[in-house]
């Protein structure tokens, strides 16, 4: 009874509810390639966008500012992980 008592005044003090799944860690954590498919929902809300949930991801490497570095994306801007390469 305690935690739903602590669920209700989240909610309240929040102004929204919070998907811990998958796709609310990626929205969360998103990079630049995925600003647009997850606005209005940066903080996980719930429910997600269903246009960004109907897109494949993987995480891979992806380039960004002249740079490479690894993170989630889209199936088709994501590559490989090479091993013993350095990221940013």
């Amino acid at each position: 009874m305690i935690a739903v008592g602590f669920g209700i005044w989240a909610f309240k003090e929040n102004g929204y509810g919070v998907n811990m799944g998958f796709s609310g860690i990626v929205l969360t954590t998103r990079n630049s390639e995925l600003r647009g498919l997850s606005e209005g929902h940066c903080l996980g809300a719930y429910p997600a966008n269903k246009e960004f949930m109907k897109k494949k991801l993987r995480f891979g490497e992806l380039a960004v500012d002249g740079g490479v570095h690894t993170a989630f994306g889209t199936e088709g801007n994501v590559g490989q992980i090479v091993k013993g390469k350095k990221y940013i």
